[in-house]
């Protein structure tokens, strides 16, 4: 790639972009929180249930996990922080007496309908 041809595809970066650049040109390595994958203890401690509560919600199919090879799951960050951040919403605005296991279910399928939809909005 030329020179002319960074310096263009510089001024028409994103926001998202332009910090990643910055944080290279820094000697920093760019974080991609979206693809970024976390193993089930840590995971799990990160939602703030059980490692056996994370899997019984992936084999219920309300959570999906990403094999790395046999034997070897992983989260993505992103779909966890998703969990956490509507779980501690609705913990401080009503008490759920359901398990720990439906109300991540909730979670996952309440968040699959606003990606249904948008990618009907899309299409």
């Amino acid at each position: 790639m030329k020179t002319e041809e960074r310096f263009q595809k510089l001024l028409t970066a994103s926001p998202e972009q332009v910090r990643a650049i910055d944080q290279i040109l820094s000697g920093g390595v760019p974080e991609v929180e979206e693809d970024r994958l976390i193993g089930m203890i840590k995971g799990a401690k990160f939602v703030g249930v059980s490692r056996q509560t994370l899997w019984r919600t992936i084999k219920a199919g309300r959570l999906e996990k990403v094999e790395l090879f046999p034997g070897s799951y992983r989260i993505r960050l992103s779909d966890l922080k998703r969990i956490r951040d509507t779980r501690s919403k609705k913990s401080v605005t009503a008490v759920n007496s359901s398990s720990t296991s439906d109300y991540i279910a909730e979670v996952s399928s309440s968040s699959r309908l606003e990606s249904s939809a948008q990618v009907l909005d899309v299409v």
